[in-house]
């Protein structure tokens, strides 16, 4: 099974500007999740678009599982899905549990298909949170790409 660098690869799927926000967005539900931050289960259940609320809280209680497995585990065991540019297509949560536990690689498996992401960038941010949310999320980016660069 092919493996990638945690860091490599979250750095691969920036353009530009920073255009993760829904991976700093599963950062800090992933620093809730340990009682590190008060605020990521509310920003967490807005970035889901599930119609009803049921949905969005099941997802959550999922990430949750997910999250502690690979913890446990101290490994990602299932591989995500990555564009032949050896970019995030798929499965941010497995590489935001990998990035929060300081796992250094996670196993990968090339996709065909092409590679159309939204990019989560400052303009997908403001439309879809309040201004003083989006304050709060930035207000963690230097932190992000900190734990980024660190790996």
């Amino acid at each position: 099974m092919e493996t990638i660098e945690t860091k490599k690869l979250i750095k691969n799927s920036l353009r530009g500007e920073f255009s993760l926000y829904d991976m700093l967005i599963l950062h800090l539900a992933a620093k809730t999740f340990r009682k590190e931050y008060d605020w990521g289960y509310q920003f967490y259940l807005k970035l889901r678009n599930e119609k009803f609320e049921r949905q969005r809280v099941k997802a959550l209680h999922d990430y949750r599982i997910r999250f502690n497995a690979i913890g446990k585990q101290g490994k990602v065991s299932n591989p995500a899905p990555i564009s032949r540019e050896k970019k995030i297509w798929k499965d941010k949560e497995k590489i935001s549990c990998a990035l929060y536990w300081g796992i250094k690689e996670v196993p990968v498996t090339l996709t065909t298909k092409p590679h159309h992401v939204t990019p989560f960038d400052l303009t997908w941010l403001k439309k879809h949170y309040s201004p003083e949310e989006v304050q709060e999320i930035r207000s963690h980016l230097t932190e992000y790409l900190n734990s980024v660069e660190s790996l």
